[in-house]
């Protein structure tokens, strides 16, 4: 069967971070391929963007919704379809997956980067797409492309395309790419053919396309294409060919997956990990994996199992590799079973290997060569409730495996022996035999006082529930602490309670408590009971029913400190065809204090159902008449109405569905009377799995189990902050049977639609409320647009002059909102001036009102705010601030400029250190992103400390060269002859000829000392028309140019530029230590050296260098960019400084205008500079003589009329000079060790770049 699910209209709640699968923060729909929680998640949506067509691959979709109980959309609405696969022995397996048809939506193809104009982006790489392709930022073979096709698929196919740009015709194609494929984005395997990774041959031209057949088809869900070698650059267009693993003649995923097998039906012969479940052993849906338990294991003794339920059909397996205990090395993170023998049984006792047919030996089963790509293995049908693999041999890391069987159900003819004992009942549609129960009496209150009343211990959990009784001390319990029981009609009476204490021993170790049997058609029934949660711990309190097939379903649970009084918690037990347990699970999340405690539990079948979800025993203060879902007049629950015992488990019978009668064969959706369509819809639901999670402060709002045989839908409640008071009940959803009729609302979801949904600052006199009258009304709001209307008396202060010498003192300060947080009646804000901040509290009072702290609460970040606050000192620093010493209490605050709710990238993201967030698993912002959205990433620490210390070298080369006696120049940028030799120059239009834009100010700089003013420089852009897209190349960058008439020797003037060097190396050091240190926190280098005086080498004896470390080079060849980080780094070994002088380069590399050595030929009299093993600075002594500046220009075949007003001002006499240009952005990327130019340059410009 397969199940596809497509979404009509789509509104919840937006996030303001960028949008994105994981990223959706308050509202959002998850879609599980499977059941929620175990199965592969398939995607997470928010926001207004309509999801794409899911189809499931283990025949079950479940959809959880989750809210926060704030701002309510528009909800969505969703067409499913179910339709049985037709399967063939002769099929295919090379279906197009949907790049050029468009199955494949925008939001499944991305890339590591994409050309800046906008015109080459990923969803342009469809084949045979009219408008160019995709093309990354840059030509690289670190550039990729990727698909997410939601579901684990096998991929056979895939064919190439090159593209030919619609702006300049130009065009481009991949010739070689390399595969990588993965089953959950962060796992990667690059695709080998024998022991190499392999190369794949692509196109030749940029229109014919070129299909590539994968040799060993994979199974995937993440693929990756990866250019290699690219003709004229990289453009690519394509399409991935293969099918589902389902499309096979009985290949049906049998529930490890998906979960439909639970963990029960899993068992191993050992487990290293002996508190884990062995869910991990699920294919995919696991993200560890089994491991047995012995560190060497031998080979056929360890064996992993799954038992299928019922006896099925089986043709094949898929095994995985293992990723890793939680906290294991990264050795163990690559475990996987090469070869496996493989047994099945129909009883679990007797077993038979699979043989091979041509020796009638046990086959050895091919397994992994991977921890993450999973490999089929197929082989004669056979007839087996049990399946188990025997690892042979494994990876060096040990044995580890993830599994899946594949099968079909039984065909009716075949017969099972009698002794085979399903372990799941199949499900009946007639009734079942009544039992009576054989329970004490439930109706009465158990308080524990004379005994357990039936209650016992869960024999298979880790640790238990204790007897508190009247008087006693238990661990755990504070000495001061009073020991209370509610006994019935009292408050504080001492007796017995159950309680679970915090501590080492309890971790993450669950206590379950359950019932006695509860026999079946009993109910429906309100179970009743006390509880506290209190502490530091993170204790959680669940509610679960367990039926006699050991299945659990949760209907009540809550987490989090809950305060020190005993809270009443009720929820409805179902009326069941057969016997089931109630089950109290207690655990916490951290050792820290904290403890749980139970008492007065009570099945009551005299209080009415619908009074069983209220009182709500978790309410917050403040929260009056809290409804969470309106049920209307008569009351229902899940198309049942409970009054009449028609409450009941998912998976059991209804009595009211009538089976189809239909002769034609069609999906499998019971069908009811029409007269029953509105109350049994979820009937209709089967193939789907439904989970309606809600979420707020309220605490346990509703615990429901809702008929349908794979449906469940649960309510239920944990605590987040407050942020505004519109609930559930403002969604609006439909769900419509797709092959049927379209389904009215269900009355569990008939919701009333409300239009007022904004959640953000609004003026106080424009927020409705129905709390008492805003006293502070006049101390908040959004203020008028600043237009200069007037002059306020009014002193702003600086973050970075709150000191503690301001304490207690009242000021106004203009800042920017960095992050809020609601907790209770009172809200943290972190304002921020740039580099600078300082955090501030509102808190209800004589200053404040609640509306005042709700208002704060939902001003935006980045928001410009007013405030008036009082300086307060603290006594424990605030670590996470500049001004550590001190924070605002805020009196008054108004919105001066609001920002967007949603930021295009989050500031915390932007400075997170280098590498942390994929280690971590947090956001991070890559360099695109970065600079498309320039203006909110210049706001960051790091940013901000980068320019303002590029500021300072501007300041310090400034300053150097001023007190050294030189005069400070503007030259010309618009010239009308190429710069140094005519290349690499912008040509621009200059009314009816052209002209160039100034490569370099050198030829005005030389002028100036023909002109007598010996000693120039000059700050300002010059432009370079490289095609380079390295991390050191930009088109126009900031030139700190150096020109002086020197007495006899050229030396003079590289030891002015090396001493003006040096000054500016030492005023960062002396003057910039704290925007150095916040740059080295997310971008950690060594401190930068430099010695004095400069380090001088020649050429000469950079090449000796060179050659002793096994480079080959000429004499008179140019140094490589490889070549001068190699000389970089034997220099700093050597001499121990990252900036050095390299003299005396060979003529030929130089251009016409340097002084040849006049003691060699060969060399000149010119020099470049280092910083960490890159060019900063190249210069030389010019040729000062008309004369020989010609002879110069003509060896070089230079156009002497396009350069004659140049060597026409050394004609009326030149003194002897010579100089150099430094690049401002380099020198600070150097200096601070970062990657690449682009960070430091406010907006850069590269070949691929035009904005901002």
């Amino acid at each position: 069967m397969d199940v596809t699910l497509s979404f009509l209209t789509f509104d919840l709640e937006n996030d303001p971070l960028p949008g994105g699968e994981g990223d959706c923060k308050y509202d959002w729909l998850e879609v599980w391929d499977g059941l929620p929680g175990v199965g592969p998640l398939i995607g997470r949506y928010c926001g207004t963007r309509v999801p794409p067509e899911i189809q499931s691959s283990t025949g079950i979709l479940s959809l959880s919704f989750h809210t926060d109980m704030a701002v309510a959309k528009d909800g969505f609405s969703a067409r499913y379809n179910m339709t049985h696969k037709e399967v063939s022995e002769t099929f295919h397996c090379s279906n197009a997956f949907g790049m050029e048809s468009g199955k494949i939506t925008d939001d499944q193809i991305t890339a590591s980067s994409s050309f800046y104009d906008e015109h080459w982006l990923p969803r342009q790489a469809r084949l045979n797409y009219h408008d160019n392709g995709w093309t990354p930022n840059e030509d690289s073979n670190k550039e990729y492309i990727q698909v997410d096709l939601h579901t684990l698929k096998v991929l056979t196919g895939i064919a190439t395309q090159g593209a030919i740009s619609k702006e300049t015709e130009k065009a481009y194609h991949v010739t070689t790419f390399k595969l990588e494929v993965s089953t959950n984005g962060e796992d990667w395997m690059v695709y080998r053919h024998g022991k190499n990774h392999k190369v794949f041959h692509a196109n030749v031209d940029a229109t014919e396309v070129v299909l590539n057949r994968i040799p060993q088809p994979v199974l995937a869900r993440f693929v990756r294409i990866r250019p290699q070698t690219w003709k004229n650059g990289i453009a690519l267009r394509f399409e991935l060919y293969g099918c589902q693993i389902t499309d096979a003649p009985c290949s049906e995923l049998q529930g490890m997956l998906s979960g439909l097998l639970p963990d029960s039906q899993i068992s191993a012969s050992s487990m290293r990990d002996i508190h884990g479940s062995m869910s991990a052993a699920r294919l995919v849906a696991s993200r560890t994996g089994w491991y047995p338990n012995p560190a060497q294991p031998i080979a056929g003794e360890e064996w992993l199992q799954v038992d299928l339920g019922v006896p099925k059909m089986v043709r094949g397996i898929i095994t995985q590799g293992a990723r890793g205990l939680e906290g294991s090395t990264s050795a163990e993170n690559r475990a996987f079973v090469r070869k496996y023998k493989l047994a099945h049984s129909l009883t679990g006792k007797d077993w038979v290997f699979i043989t091979d047919s041509k020796t009638g030996f046990t086959k050895i089963f091919e397994g992994n060569s991977h921890y993450d790509t999973p490999e089929v293995r197929r082989f004669d049908e056979i007839v087996a409730q049990y399946i188990r693999v025997f690892p042979e041999r494994w990876s060096p890391a040990g044995i580890g495996m993830r599994m899946e069987v594949l099968g079909c159900d039984l065909p009716e003819t075949t017969t099972v022996p009698d002794t085979v004992t399903p372990t799941v009942p199949r499900v009946e549609l007639t009734s079942a035999a009544l039992r009576p129960a054989t329970t004490p009496s439930l109706s009465a209150v158990c308080d524990f006082e004379q005994s357990l009343c039936g209650w016992s211990a869960d024999p298979h959990s880790g640790v238990s529930w204790s007897l508190h009784t009247a008087g006693s001390a238990s661990a755990g319990h504070d000495a001061h602490e009073t020991r209370q029981d509610l006994a019935l009609g009292a408050d504080n009476f001492s007796g017995n309670y159950l309680h679970l204490d915090a501590g080492a021993h309890t971790q993450r170790k669950r206590a379950r408590l359950l019932s006695p049997e509860v026999g079946p058609e009993r109910g429906p029934l309100c179970l009743l009971f006390y509880y506290q949660i209190q502490g530091e711990a993170q204790g959680s309190l669940r509610v679960l029913l367990r039926d006699s097939d050991q299945e659990e379903s949760l209907l009540w649970s809550l987490k989090g400190d809950q305060g020190s009084h005993w809270r009443e918690g009720r929820t409805v037990l179902p009326q069941s065809p057969k016997e089931y347990q109630v089950v109290f699970e207690g655990f916490f999340d951290h050792p820290t204090r904290g403890h749980i405690r139970i008492d007065n539990i009570h099945m009551s079948n005299s209080m009415e159902l619908e009074q069983c979800t209220q009182p709500f025993p978790a309410l917050t203060p403040g929260i009056n008449n809290p409804r969470p879902m309106d049920f209307g007049k008569d009351p229902v629950y899940n198309g049942k109405h409970p009054g009449n015992g028609e409450y009941v488990f998912p998976g059991w019978p209804s009595s009211f569905s009538t089976p189809s009668s239909s002769d034609a064969d069609p999906p499998s959706v019971t069908l009811v009377s029409e007269k029953d369509k509105d109350n049994a819809w979820l009937y209709t639901l089967d193939p789907i799995l439904l989970t309606i999670i809600v979420m707020s402060s309220l605490g346990v709002l509703l615990g429901a189990v809702c008929a349908g045989l794979l449906l469940y839908c649960t309510c239920s409640y944990s605590g987040l902050s407050s942020r505004s008071s519109t609930t559930l009940e403002n969604y609006n959803f439909e769900l419509y049977d797709g092959i049927k009729h379209k389904c009215t609302q269900p009355k569990c979801a008939q919701l009333p639609y409300k239009t007022d949904r904004q959640p953000l600052v609004n003026t106080a006199a424009e927020q409705p409320s129905t709390e008492e009258d805003d006293f502070a009304k006049d101390r908040y709001g959004v203020s008028a647009m600043f237009q200069s209307q007037q002059k306020l008396e009014r002193t702003l202060v600086r973050i970075q002059d709150l000191t503690p010498e301001r304490a207690d003192q009242l000021i106004w300060l203009r800042a920017r909102v960095h992050t809020s947080r609601a907790k209770g009646k009172q809200c943290f804000l972190v304002l921020r001036q740039q580099q600078f901040n300082v955090q501030a509290l509102v808190a209800v009072g004589d200053r404040a009102s609640k509306q005042m702290v709700k208002f704060a609460a939902n001003i935006t970040k980045e928001s410009i705010i007013d405030v008036e606050a009082m300086v307060r000192k603290v006594e424990q620093k605030i670590e996470s601030c500049t001004q550590q010493d001190v924070e605002l209490h805020i009196e008054r605050i108004f919105v001066v400029s609001q920002a967007e709710p949603r930021l295009p990238l989050q500031l915390d993201d932007a400075v997170r250190p280098d590498g942390e967030g994929e280690e971590e698993g947090r956001a991070t912002v890559n360099q695109d992103t970065r600079l498309d959205n320039r203006v909110i990433d210049l706001r960051t620490t790091t940013s901000q400390a980068i320019f303002r210390l590029q500021s300072g070298v501007c300041q310090l080369f400034r300053d150097t060269l001023t007190k050294k006696g030189f005069v400070e120049i503007q030259t010309p940028k618009i010239i009308s002859a190429a710069s140094e030799g005519g290349a690499n120059v912008f040509t621009v239009s200059y009314f009816k000829t052209s002209a160039y834009l100034a490569q370099s100010p050198q030829l005005y700089k030389q002028m100036c000392i023909c002109a007598d003013f010996d000693k120039v420089f000059c700050v300002g852009p010059v432009f370079r028309a490289e095609d380079s897209n390295t991390h050191r190349h930009l088109t126009e960058f900031v030139g700190l140019d150096i020109e002086m008439a020197f007495n006899y020797h050229y030396h003079e003037v590289i030891d002015s530029i090396t001493e003006t060097m040096v000054q500016i190396f030492k005023g960062l050091r002396d003057n910039f230590q704290t925007e150095i240190q916040t740059v080295n926190k997310q971008f950690p280098s060594e401190p930068f050296k430099f010695l004095e005086p400069t380090l001088r080498l020649e050429y000469t004896e950079a090449l000796a260098m060179l050659h002793e470390a096994g480079v080959e080079m000429g004499d008179e060849e140019d140094l490589s960019t490889p070549n001068e980080k190699l000389l970089g780094r034997l220099v700093k070994e050597k001499y121990d400084t990252d900036f050095y002088v390299l003299d005396k380069y060979p003529l030929a590399v130089r251009p016409f205008y340097t002084m040849p050595d006049p003691n060699n030929p060969k060399y000149s009299n010119s020099y470049d500079m280092f910083m960490r093993g890159e060019e900063i600075l190249s210069g030389a002594q010019r040729v000062h003589d008309a004369q020989f500046l010609t002879e110069r220009a003509m060896h070089h075949q230079i156009d002497l009329e396009k350069i004659k007003a140049y060597i026409d001002s050394f004609r009326y006499g030149a003194a002897p000079h010579g100089g150099g240009g430094i690049g401002l952005e380099r020198v600070c990327m150097l200096y601070l060790g970062l990657h690449n130019v682009r960070q430091t340059s406010m907006f850069p410009r590269d070949p691929k770049r035009l904005t901002p």
